[in-house]
């Protein structure tokens, strides 16, 4: 994965949009890194507005306090019969634009709640 000029077709992320928004998203990597939720988190350039593509396992989006705008990628595990339940979460939170389920088997599907 390169990290870089987004101008640059080589590019598969480049820098947030500011230095606030990179706070933001390093407390919060900073944040599951000490309760021990984070499974990868790739290095960054020495230079730019950069923040490390990170991936997070929560046990549900009642886990996280407002969504996070950035390279980092949340994934919770739940059995089939409880995607009411799931669905029923992330519509109480009022967010999570962008989601996918995934089936052991293979399936897919992704879309809004």
């Amino acid at each position: 994965m390169s990290l870089g000029n987004p101008w640059d077709w080589s590019t598969d992320i480049g820098p947030v949009i500011d230095e606030a928004a990179k706070a933001k998203i390093d407390e919060h990597c900073g944040k599951m890194l000490s309760l021990g939720k984070l499974l990868l988190q790739l290095p960054t350039p020495k230079t730019g507005i950069f923040c490390a593509p990170t991936i997070v396992e929560l046990s549900g989006i009642e886990e996280l306090e407002e969504e996070i705008f950035g390279p980092v990628l949340h994934i919770a595990r739940f059995k089939a019969s409880k995607i009411n339940d799931v669905i029923a979460a992330i519509n109480a939170k009022g967010y999570g634009p962008d989601l996918r389920a995934s089936h052991p088997d293979g399936q897919s599907g992704s879309g809004s709640c």
